[in-house]
């Protein structure tokens, strides 16, 4: 008899590691299949995004005869005029009526 409850404390430890990896190796797939999941997700937007930015690439030289006048193109100049915020808050307090 004391064979027979050591052969069956064996088989019992045997199998309780035989289900530690067989859950091991399940987990880890699930694991994978998740990350080749997310890549294929990260790669589908990544190609959308960069056909877009091709796409709106190419329509840059078609919009310049649009904006800029044929021939006049060096002939624009951009002025920014700075604004002091002092000047700027005195006249909008000579704006504001009181009643």
């Amino acid at each position: 008899m004391k064979t027979s409850i050591k052969y069956l404390d064996i088989m019992a430890v045997i199998k309780d590691k035989i289900n530690e990896t067989t859950i091991a190796e399940h987990d880890s797939d699930k694991t994978q299949a998740i990350a080749n999941q997310f890549q294929n997700v990260i790669n589908v937007a990544t190609d959308t995004l960069s056909d877009r930015i091709t796409h709106l690439n190419q329509q840059v030289p078609l919009l310049a005869p649009r904006t800029v006048p044929n021939g006049k193109q060096r002939t624009y100049i951009l002025i920014i005029e700075e604004v002091n915020d002092e000047d700027l808050h005195e006249e909008q307090q000579e704006d504001h009526i009181t009643l």
